[in-house]
């Protein structure tokens, strides 16, 4: 896995518009069926870790926990961030690529 890669990835889907981040922002992207990807930060509280697979889970949305909430935000030009949903399924596969 290329962390560094994937950190580049997110800049550019932040820049283009093909990302959501934060908290409510996921929540409203995967029940919309717009998030293609979901990305946990590994320093987010159980509780909310737990309520993001939940939701992503039913929604059919995959999950991916990576980063850390402060090198997440900074990706993307942003305070800290314990998740960003992908909405756009080419930059999805991209990252999923990189993570295999």
């Amino acid at each position: 896995m290329s962390r560094e890669k994937i950190l580049t990835m997110l800049g550019f889907g932040e820049r283009s518009r093909k990302i959501v981040s934060g908290e409510t922002g996921c929540r409203i992207a995967i029940q919309k069926k717009k998030a293609k990807l979901l990305i946990i930060a590994l320093d987010t509280a159980e509780s909310k870790k737990t309520d993001f697979k939940n939701l992503a889970t039913h929604h059919q949305v995959p999950i991916l926990e990576f980063g850390y909430k402060e090198t997440l935000g900074k990706a993307i030009g942003k305070s800290s961030r314990s998740a960003i949903a992908i909405c756009d399924d080419g930059l999805a596969e991209t990252i999923d690529q990189l993570i295999e």
